[in-house]
């Protein structure tokens, strides 16, 4: 009788051991403990190179003796674009991307700010070049123009024309711009203000610039795009 029982439940194990294993036989890869242990590790593997990247290729975003606390508006301003008067009651200082979506949302209102407040605002442009390679080929196509005393021309082009911006087409809006075009392209092929954009893009960072527009308003930090209306509003808030 004890052997009859004891063969039954070898019976039933052997049964069980071999259902588990066309169960397992028919499983993907990826839920298999193999498969989950290579996923995992394939993961972690992916998480550190990517933090690799970033800490080799990406600007330092605080630059030596340079105090995290850094407030755009004590920097000097003077090769950086701007409109208006020093002696404004109002100093906005603007970190853009001309590849940025919701800076071209926002270009409209800019224009009409100077055309309607030069007086009674002073507008600085600085350049944050975050979305890919055609925002610093746009950032330098701006430097360029404005060496020739272009800049806002160049500016409202990449805008109006944001989704052609790349080497070819900046050399296409210098020519519709009237620049001269030896000297524009002297500009852009030495790379003439890749110290100067990079610097906007260290101090940007360093004040705090996680994206754009970012806009310092009196040395207050306001991000998105404002309609024209708003920007009424925070003028006339001063």
């Amino acid at each position: 009788m004890d052997r009859f029982y004891l063969v039954m439940v070898c019976d039933i194990i052997l049964s069980m051991v071999d259902n588990l294993n066309q169960q397992t036989a028919i499983k993907p890869w990826y839920f298999r403990w193999w498969g989950i242990s290579v996923a995992f590790l394939l993961v972690v593997l992916l998480v550190w190179l990517i933090g690799l990247n970033m800490w080799l290729f990406n600007p330092n975003p605080f630059p030596e003796n340079q105090p995290s606390d850094f407030n755009p508006l004590t920097t000097d301003i003077d090769d950086d674009p701007s409109f208006g008067s020093l002696d404004s009651k109002l100093t906005i200082i603007a970190f853009e991307d001309f590849t940025c979506t919701a800076c071209a949302e926002g270009y409209l209102a800019i224009k009409q700010l100077r055309e309607n407040y030069a007086d009674q605002i002073h507008f600085v442009f600085r350049d944050f070049p975050i979305v890919g390679n055609n925002s610093t080929t746009a950032a330098m196509a701006g430097e360029c123009a404005d060496d020739q005393g272009k800049f806002w021309e160049m500016h409202d082009k990449l805008y109006e024309n944001q989704d052609l911006i790349s080497q070819e087409y900046v050399r296409a809006f210098a020519s519709q711009l009237d620049l001269d075009l030896t000297e524009f392209n002297n500009c852009i092929n030495e790379n003439k203000h890749g110290a100067e954009i990079r610097n906007d893009f260290n101090e940007g960072l360093a004040a705090g610039v996680i994206a754009t527009p970012t806009w310092f308003i009196n040395g207050e930090a306001l991000a998105g795009a404002f309609s024209y209306e708003i920007w009424q509003q925070i003028i006339d808030s001063y």
